[in-house]
């Protein structure tokens, strides 16, 4: 159901520790697949608050609202120290949880189950935020969204909703984009889910009927369900999907959001390495699965791309990806390279870049190069294959950067780490407070970070050089490539 905004109440909130987080199989029960170990609550649509110490109402300071990632299956709003070094630019951040998975997002493509839960429960926090962050000494008018991965497509499209877009005054997107494959799904592919889930729990496909049988499981079970819908290893990596809805009070998304002339000043971006995360786990992972891939490719592929395996889309997927990225070899390491390679263009490079082309606003790119002492991708190494957890990765990983900006690491910096964080987070405050990164060099005195134009120039941010370079070379074969491929919604 959507969600219902709360009853006001006059009681004292001691607001000492984090609130429930949303249901959700853990990350690395996900990833390593088999049985999934099930965390959290349903009772979980809380914001965080974290302010400047000594800040006031009337302050009236920018507001950073966070959207977390996890592939709408997992992840949360942070820990106590999340706000970290932010709060020394004397902005407001709020972060926020969302229902995940099929509590989330499933729709039956209809008034009953619409779908789209999980950002409608961003959009009401979005509202609340508006509403109330004055009373917190921030300011109601200048308001950006800040996420990462499948967090960064949700932060573009709550800048395109009836429901919020007056409220965003800017976006902040790394390492995803709205355009990617898994964030909205084309017309009739969630109704079908909807079928499978009806005949799993032995439901009826009428949808009231589905939704009172839906209602009756354990939460356990529902969320459980995301496997039967597993492909290969843990693809495709999202399973429930936004979708386009009827135009009715209380629609998040009404229109394909490309048909929106959308304007809202834009920093969006990629680490060098976006590849990494899949290559690395593949690597240190089971082998045989590998084996499975080539054996069913003309099956596995197309699915991960939500397409018919026997369709003329999904045969033609099949024919031009093997040539490009596999160059038709069947070794490990070639098929590893070739899949982690598919995986950072078509999720993530691709879909930025497409993005790009049809934003009307300002726009500011970069492209994320510092490899620090703590990668988003360490942690569940040391899970995968703890014996094998001594590799050297030169680059940063998907969404490295917002280890930088969000602090959820484990690890204290290094003094180059510290480094690039303090100057992500400069660039990123004035963004929030200027709809600028560099206005009068801020940031640094010979830095001017300048927006987009057809050349799509881009800021390099690494320990020894933070400077504007020229558009990378193989962005036009990609976008050439996957534009013959992909449509959008896929």
């Amino acid at each position: 159901k959507n969600p219902v905004k709360a009853e006001p109440w006059n009681d004292v909130l001691l607001a000492k520790y984090l609130p429930n987080i949303c249901a959700q199989p853990t990350e690395i029960s996900v990833i390593l697949g088999g049985e999934y170990t099930i965390v959290g609550d349903e009772d979980c649509l809380y914001l965080n608050i974290f302010a400047p110490l000594n800040s006031h109402e009337e302050d009236h300071l920018p507001v950073l609202f966070y959207v977390h990632d996890g592939l709408m299956r997992f992840g949360n709003s942070g820990q106590t120290n999340v706000a970290d070094y932010l709060m020394d630019e004397e902005v407001i951040l709020v972060t926020c949880s969302y229902r995940l998975g099929m509590l989330g997002l499933l729709s039956s493509e209809d008034d009953i189950i619409p779908g789209n839960f999980a950002l409608k429960d961003q959009a009401m926090a979005l509202n609340w935020v508006k509403e109330n962050i004055v009373t917190f000494g921030g300011n109601p008018d200048k308001i950006t969204v800040l996420g990462y991965s499948t967090g960064a497509g949700c932060g573009q499209l709550l800048a395109m909703s009836p429901l919020t877009k007056n409220i965003v005054k800017g976006v902040i997107s790394g390492s995803g984009s709205y355009s990617s494959k898994w964030t909205l799904s084309r017309p009739g592919y969630s109704a079908s889910l909807v079928k499978k889930v009806a005949t799993y729990f032995n439901c009826s496909e009428r949808s009231d009927m589905l939704l009172t049988c839906l209602q009756s499981k354990d939460v356990s079970e529902l969320i459980s369900l995301d496997k039967l819908f597993t492909v290969w290893d843990w693809d495709p990596t999202v399973v429930y999907r936004p979708v386009i809805e009827p135009d009715q009070p209380g629609a998040f998304l009404i229109e394909h959001p490309e048909s929106i002339n959308y304007t809202f000043p834009m920093i969006t971006g990629i680490t060098s390495g976006e590849e990494n995360f899949r290559k690395i786990l593949l690597q240190y992972g089971d082998q045989t699965k590998m084996n499975t891939f080539m054996e069913q490719i003309n099956t596995i592929l197309p699915k991960i791309f939500y397409v018919e395996p026997s369709s003329d889309h999904g045969k033609l997927l099949v024919e031009k990806i093997r040539a490009t990225f596999f160059k038709n070899s069947t070794s490990i390491d070639a098929v590893i390279d070739g899949f982690s390679n598919v995986f950072a263009q078509s999720n993530i490079i691709y879909p930025m870049l497409r993005t790009l082309r049809k934003h009307q606003g300002p726009s500011y790119v970069y492209v994320f190069d510092h490899r620090g002492l703590y990668s988003l991708i360490d942690k569940i190494v040391a899970e995968v294959a703890p014996e094998k957890y001594s590799y050297t990765m030169p680059k940063p990983s998907h969404a490295d950067d917002q280890l930088y900006v969000i602090n959820n690491r484990p690890y204290p910096f290094s003094e180059s780490d510290y480094y690039i964080s303090k100057t992500l987070i400069k660039l990123w405050t004035n963004f929030i407070k200027y709809q600028d990164p560099t206005p009068n060099h801020e940031a640094d005195s010979n830095l001017f970070w300048s927006p987009v134009t057809d050349m799509a120039k881009y800021l390099r941010i690494n320990t020894l050089d933070i400077s504007m370079k020229e558009r990378m070379k193989d962005w036009d074969t990609i976008e050439t490539f996957w534009d013959s491929l992909l449509t959008f919604p896929q």
